[in-house]
């Protein structure tokens, strides 16, 4: 199957603090290519940091990805970023990660369409960590979210890791969301969460697992 998987980054949209997404570019033929948010970013080098958006657009470099952390030609995070090891370990699972879809494709004998990569890959599975999924969706809208919401989103998610770590998708029902809400309804001196902001994100919670209810027969699993 002839695919080609590249990783670039978005310059055009930078997030507030400067640093830019990830993209992944999936190429089947000359009509058929995606483009999906990775859900991590890419920070400028540290003499641009001080930098505002109108000094970058006017900056002499003529590659903006130069401007960043990032090797265009390896399609890597540079050791420049301090995150890069992480950074670069997603990138290598993404990749694993289509590697297994396309292998499946191959070995049900089914045609490989945009439409049906996006579905297969962006499809949670049971054996996702409701940890990393949803660190990945809070990536995703960082740049959308205020900093303040950022961090209580992640704080949120941080204590429900630590009421029940390891936490999988498939785990996730009716009981495991009462029990989930009375604990999170404690006081914050009782490490709970009070009420704010728990009723958004459980009306979260239940969304992405309708969703993931809904899609986890669908597709290949058919």
């Amino acid at each position: 199957m002839n695919l080609k998987i590249h990783f670039y980054i978005r310059t055009d949209r930078p997030a507030k603090d400067g640093s830019v997404a990830i993209y992944l570019l999936i190429l089947i033929s000359k009509n058929q290519r995606l483009r999906l948010n990775t859900g991590k970013f890419i920070p400028l080098k540290k003499q641009y940091r001080k930098f505002n958006s109108d000094q970058l657009k006017e900056s002499e470099i003529k590659r903006k990805e130069d401007l960043y952390c990032w090797d265009v030609n390896r399609e890597r995070a540079t050791n420049q970023a301090e995150n890069h090891n992480s950074v670069n370990l997603h990138l290598d699972n993404e990749k694993t990660k289509i590697n297994q879809i396309i292998l499946k494709f191959e070995m049900l004998n089914k045609p490989l369409t945009i439409q049906s990569f996006k579905n297969a890959y962006l499809r949670p599975n049971g054996a996702n960590t409701f940890y990393e999924y949803f660190n990945h969706e809070l990536e995703k809208r960082k740049h959308l979210l205020s900093l303040g919401t950022f961090i209580g989103y992640s704080t949120t998610v941080s204590k429900i890791n630590k009421f029940k770590p390891n936490l999988t998708l498939a785990d996730i029902d009716y009981k495991f969301l009462t029990q989930l809400e009375n604990y999170m309804l404690k006081p914050i001196s009782e490490k709970g969460l009070g009420n704010h902001p728990l009723e958004f994100f459980m009306a979260m919670i239940k969304r992405k697992l309708v969703t993931f209810k809904t899609n986890r027969w669908a597709g290949l699993d058919r």
